[in-house]
């Protein structure tokens, strides 16, 4: 297994790996239209050199996902996703230990947040397994009632 920085040639792979409008929303939000070009891609998911990371299984990417910067004491976690035919196998739960590993070493903050779709229900699975939660705010701040917002300490 390797664990790499990802390289916008990556996002090839990754959008091959979404194929229906519902998979590109649970993965990307409203900001990602579908079908995904890779050209597009890189610009709407805000890509960057030091915010993306991804794993490889024996030269092949197998998972990918962003850690972004939101404030000094928040790293916001963003579309992580795993190959189609390894979801279910862990692989998710490794990315995600990586992808929060290494906040904590080259990131400031002290908490992680995630969005994750209502309908998505492994991904909310998964995500508390890891220790997320979700989080209500205020209803001043305008959000989508689809998305709920997940809280970690780092």
């Amino acid at each position: 297994m390797e664990w790499r920085a990802a390289r916008e040639s990556d996002l090839d792979s990754v959008s091959a790996w979404v194929v229906t409008a519902q998979q590109c929303l649970f993965w990307a939000g409203k900001q990602v239209e579908f079908p995904i070009t890779s050209w597009q891609l890189a610009e709407a998911i805000e890509f960057e050199a030091d915010n993306a990371w991804c794993i490889s299984l024996d030269g092949e990417l197998i998972g990918f996902g962003q850690l972004l910067q939101r404030s000094q004491q928040r790293v916001h976690l963003a579309r992580v996703i795993i190959a189609p035919d390894l979801r279910g196998l862990g692989y998710g739960t490794l990315l995600c230990e990586k992808l929060l590993e290494t906040a904590a070493d080259a990131l400031d903050g002290e908490i992680v947040t995630l969005n994750v779709y209502r309908a998505n229900i492994a991904a909310q699975a998964l995500y508390a397994k890891m220790g997320f939660r979700p989080i209500e705010l205020p209803e001043s701040v305008e959000r989508d009632p689809e998305v709920i917002l997940m809280l970690r300490a780092l």
